[in-house]
């Protein structure tokens, strides 16, 4: 079994980010433009940028 390296942790948290703020906005009535749900939406990309940076994929860009 592969263990997973430091980029491929900060892709994984990059994507919990971007579940999280759209079940925030979804499920829990947060609304889209507060502070929460932006913050999550910058830390996800940020997060899935830095992961690319250790095995890039084009797709995902």
């Amino acid at each position: 079994m592969a263990s997973l390296g430091f980029t491929d942790v900060v892709g994984l948290v990059g994507v919990a980010a971007y579940v999280t703020a759209h079940f925030a906005v979804q499920v829990l009535h947060k609304p889209p433009a507060g502070a929460f749900v932006v913050r999550l939406n910058l830390v996800g990309p940020i997060c899935i940028l830095i992961s690319l940076m250790g095995a890039f994929n084009l797709a995902s860009f």
